[in-house]
């Protein structure tokens, strides 16, 4: 009993260190992350100061010292690793500059897969082809410079470039630097591509003005090229066997592509979001349980040649690299990939290693190795949840089911189905346990609660695993002969569409999943905490477990209660705030008075899925529910994510008799438009001239076009409508144009009420004599300019720019921008870029 007592409290002390390394080092970059600046030379010295005054022989001292020091290292570390940029890197010039870069292509050019959303073909772009080169030089008449970096290159044009892994080529386009975040709940793409040692973007008009360059080659240069050529082939013919094992099935393609391949196939997005809906979005991103059944059954070939002894974890680690190598290397597969080589080389050298402690300091090497993946939820989830299981599982499944004595009867003995039933409910009590630990995190992440997680994942789990059997089968046969894949497509294809169909059936029951308002990170964090103590020590017999699982409800009813409120808890005396996305050429604006909002236009990008550009902007700025949508005029740049607004409870649509008259044309864009927003549960109104409406306590009123508007252009045809909110004493107004050219300009002159205090500008800014002469005349105090770069800064609008007291934001030069207008009669803004 002594014995068993010291390595229990020896194991509680050695996950006591890793958690709290993984911890303090979190912290560290966390805290880098949120902009404590300081250079990487002053974390490290404290870190080594930190480590150094542990060294006090008291153990209070020794803890808090170690703990600051890791710490300060993971502050240092991120610093280094993310935030500074290396001597000699690459530098792009402020604004893009054309530049001829040499260096070697570490990817094959390939085509960008065209948007995936269904009103995405409306917007007309043309074909891009894309591919990773690593500059080293910077040439120029005066001769070439070093300039190291990795950039992602960009082409246009109807031919590839010819261009493969490998090749050293000379290229000439626009060297751009990587764009700050545009909208709130933007990623910033500049520390991704960092720790990526992406420098920068190049932009080619076409493959023409890529050339092969025979210097710096070397034969350090010819091994690398030789080695990128292979493992590009070899990721080509993988991609070649994946297709042909799925026959002619779309469905069978997309699921193959996502559990073997990690891509995802743009064709297929109504099932990928039926896959994540439910719960199953992991199968379609290679982690961790893809490569335990590929180690399992490459572990049962290895036992049927007899028993290997150590060999055994060596040749299945030789499986997971080479299957590494074979697929595209991507955060989730690496990371994968990783993990399952560490506990297989602990195997390996016979001792009983405990695997959370591994995990532990997996962990830790794992943000070392990138660091950014702190906030990523694929880090999150496969890291907690795999934590979870290992620390958890047993327990729960024992308070779930009920203790059982293990090990005196042999599955012979049991037999058959009480084997299965014991599998059944082992898959039940950890898809349980996984749901309960991951939801707080994936409501805050996502606004989705899945309750068909668990019976997804012990229904159709087993069918993914023999699809898993057979792709890796299809694989090992087609590497050595690609045309055999396709003897298994048969049943391949079946298995697969049985999966789809399965997630489809799931996903059309009622309450399958449910959209939640925002959740903050420290209900999240509370929450899991809370589920975590309660599956290690809780008890329902217990009161004070049902006490604090009231207070966790309590707490999130409260966050729901003011997450759409525009002044929660009488914080501030906002009476009407606009928010003007940064949407490139187009519109889209969100309109807010008390607890009411409106989008006025929804244009921009066309990517979609369970967390849009769109809902993911909404929800950073505190609104869960938009219940009016109006779009202006039938231009794709103001209505192309008209699909992305069901998501945000749209219930009343309004539109011109313009955008009214195109969508009864079959296959129009309006049409596609409309068609989506009442499949949503929207009902759709036409306005004209003169109809009112309200936005909490703001009164809007359309004053153009009006009913029987003779104008050719569908820009004039664009709904106009003031917006006044009381303030104390009066009125502010607010004026909405949208598009309007000549004509609409003209019949508006003396109709806008004055005075005017806020003025969209016309037609994103578009230099018109008679919009340059509208906006003057109104003198409006603050003026919105939604616009790509193009129309950004145009001298002609010099003259109005600079009157006296105007604020200009133009989203091209400072992102997204809002107006807030206090209930005293004041005008506020701020900018992303402020």
């Amino acid at each position: 009993m002594g014995d068993a007592g010291t390595q229990g409290a020896t194991l509680v002390h050695a996950r006591r260190r890793a958690a709290m390394s993984f911890l303090c080092v979190g912290a560290g970059i966390a805290l880098a992350h949120a902009g404590l600046d300081a250079p990487s030379w002053a974390w490290l010295t404290g870190s080594l100061a930190c480590a150094a005054a542990a060294a006090v022989p008291r153990a209070a001292a020794t803890r808090i010292g170690l703990c600051l020091a890791l710490v300060l290292l993971g502050g240092g570390w991120f610093t280094v690793r993310v935030l500074e940029r290396p001597i000699g890197a690459l530098d792009p010039p402020a604004g893009g500059a054309i530049v001829t870069l040499a260096g070697v292509a570490t990817t094959s050019a390939r085509e960008l897969p065209p948007p995936d959303a269904p009103l995405a073909r409306f917007r007309s772009e043309s074909p891009r082809w894309v591919f990773d080169l690593d500059a080293d030089a910077l040439v120029s008449d005066a001769g070439d410079r070093a300039a190291r970096g990795r950039v992602r290159v960009r082409a246009g044009g109807q031919e590839r470039p010819a261009v493969r892994a490998g090749d050293r080529v000379r290229l000439t386009g626009v060297l751009r630097a990587i764009p700050p975040p545009r909208n709130p709940g933007d990623d910033d793409a500049r520390l991704l591509a960092s720790q990526r040692g992406v420098r920068a973007t190049l932009t080619l008009t076409d493959g023409t003005l890529v050339e092969p360059d025979a210097g710096g080659r070397g034969w350090a240069g010819a091994v690398r090229s030789a080695w990128l050529r292979a493992l590009d082939g070899a990721r080509t013919r993988a991609s070649d066997v994946v297709d042909r094992a799925s026959g002619d099935s779309p469905r069978a393609r997309f699921l193959l592509r996502g559990l073997l391949l990690g891509e995802y196939d743009p064709g297929e997005r109504e099932a990928r979001d039926a896959f994540a809906r439910v719960g199953l979005a992991h199968a379609l991103s290679i982690s961790g349980f893809h490569l335990a059944v590929m180690a399992g059954l490459t572990l049962l070939f290895v036992r049927l040649t007899g028993e290997r002894g150590r060999l055994e974890p060596l040749l299945v680690a030789g499986a997971v690299v080479g299957y590494a190598c074979l697929v595209p290397a991507s955060s989730p597969i690496l990371r994968s990939a990783a993990m399952v080589l560490v506990l297989l080389l602990a195997e390996s050298f016979g001792r009983r290693y405990d695997r959370l402690t591994i995990l532990g300091w997996t962990a830790v090497a794992l943000l070392a190795w990138r660091p950014m993946d702190l906030w990523s939820l694929g880090f999150q989830l496969s890291v907690g949840l795999t934590a979870t299981l290992l620390w958890l599982g047993e327990r729960f499944d024992a308070s779930l089911w009920g203790d059982t004595l293990r090990g005196l009867s042999s599955p012979r003995e049991l037999g058959v189905w009480a084997v299965v039933r014991a599998k059944v409910r082992l898959s039940v009590s950890a898809g349980v346990l996984c749901w309960l630990v991951s939801m707080p995190v994936l409501m805050h992440a996502l606004g989705l609660v899945s309750p068909s997680a668990v019976p997804a994942t012990v229904v159709l789990t087993p069918l993914i695993v023999l699809v898993l059997w057979g792709g890796y089968a299809a694989l090992l046969v087609g590497a050595a002969a690609p045309g055999l894949a396709g003897w298994s497509s048969g049943v391949l294809a079946r298995l697969c569409d049985l999966v789809v169909a399965g997630v489809e059936v799931l996903d059309a029951l009622p309450g399958a999943s449910v959209r939640v308002p925002p959740t903050s990170a420290a209900w999240a964090a509370g929450a899991t905490l809370f589920v975590l103590a309660f599956a290690r020590w809780g008890s329902v017999r217990r009161a004070r477990w049902w006490v604090g699982l009231g207070a966790v409800l309590c707490w999130l009813g409260v966050e729901w209660t003011l997450a759409d409120r525009l002044n929660p808890l009488g914080r501030s005396d906002v009476v009407l705030r606009i928010d003007m996305l940064d949407v490139g050429d187009g519109t889209s604006m969100l309109v807010r008075s008390g607890d009411d909002a409106m989008l006025w236009d929804v244009g921009g990008p066309v990517r979609s899925g369970l967390r849009s550009d769109l809902g993911r902007a909404c929800t950073a700025l505190g609104v869960s529910r938009v219940r009016t949508l109006a779009m202006t005029h039938p231009d794709a740049d103001h209505y192309a994510r008209a699909e992305q607004a069901p998501a945000l409870g749209v219930r009343r649509v309004l539109v011109s008799a313009r955008f009214a008259s195109q969508a009864a044309t079959p296959g129009s864009g309006a049409s596609g438009a409309l068609a989506a927003l009442r499949e949503g549960g929207a009902e759709v109104f036409v306005l004209h001239a003169g109809d009112t409406f309200a936005i909490g306590a703001a009164r809007v009123t359309v004053l153009s076009p009006p009913a029987d508007a003779p104008w050719t252009q569908d820009n004039d045809h664009s709904l106009v409508a003031v917006l006044e909110a009381p303030v104390r004493g009066g009125v502010r107004r607010v004026l909405l144009t949208g598009d309007i050219m000549d004509d609409a300009i003209a019949r508006l002159r003396g109709v806008v009420p004055g005075p005017l205090d806020v003025l969209e500008v016309p037609h994103h800014g578009s230099a018109r004599e008679a919009s340059i002469e509208f906006v003057g005349a109104l003198s409006p105090r603050v003026v919105l300019q939604s616009t790509g770069p193009l129309r950004a800064n145009d001298p002609r609008w010099e003259a109005v720019r600079a009157g006296e007291g105007r604020v200009w934001l133009c989203t091209a030069e400072r992102g997204w921008s809002r107006v807030d207008i206090h209930a005293d009669g004041r005008l506020t803004w701020r900018t992303r870029r402020d």
